[in-house]
This record gives structure tokens, sequence and C-alpha cells, in this order.
């Protein structure tokens, strides 16, 4: 299944989950979210580069535009072991694909 990367202003027209994320935010994943056989890195903060509609669970839904979330994961402090690297490769430690639901925004103080 091909995606089309989509840049949006999250619109007060159309109902989505993007929950007010917007590109740009800092973001981390909900610890309570990672399953343990993650990368390191992904225990980062991560930046917001794009929200890619995801086609099928739109159309699963019916009521409601389901988008991913692309996020890049910071180099530090977590990095990934030999075997993440191994296992997943340096793009998947680095970057991911999710649903708006697995964040948290990251407050700058």
């Amino acid at each position: 299944m091909s995606q089309v990367r989509t840049w949006l202003v999250p619109s007060t027209y159309v109902k989505d989950n993007l929950n007010g994320f917007k590109v740009g935010d800092s973001v981390v994943i909900d610890p309570e979210k990672l399953l343990s056989n993650e990368p390191q890195s992904w225990k980062n903060e991560a930046k917001i580069i794009a929200f890619v509609k995801d086609e099928q669970l739109t159309e699963m839904n019916g009521k409601l535009q389901i988008f991913r979330i692309e996020i890049e994961f910071e180099k530090e402090p977590n990095n990934p072991t030999e075997d993440d690297m191994e296992e997943f490769g340096e793009v998947v430690c680095y970057s991911a694909s999710v649903l708006p639901c697995m964040l948290r925004k990251v407050v700058s103080e």
C-alpha cells in the first residue's frame, strides 16, 4: 500500500486524529506505549516532520480522517545498540511513523 505524504494544517471543517500537533513540534513517544523491543533511540525527543493520511484506517473508521505522524528522533541521549542497528537499521532507529495517540508534546521551559 503506497502512502502519499500530506502536509496540512488541521482544519475545523474536517474531523481528524491530529490532536493539535503541528509540523515542527517537539514530541516524545509515551513511555507507556513502548513495548520494550523498540530501538533505544525511540526514547529520545523527536520532531514532527510530516503527516501522512492512513487511507485504510480512515476507510475503516468512516467518520474521522486518520493520520500517522512522521517523526525524526534526536541522536542523543539514548543511542541505538549494535543489536538495534543490526535488527532495525539506521532509518528505523532514527525515524518512525506513528499514530498521534502514541505521542506527547514536549513543553519547553
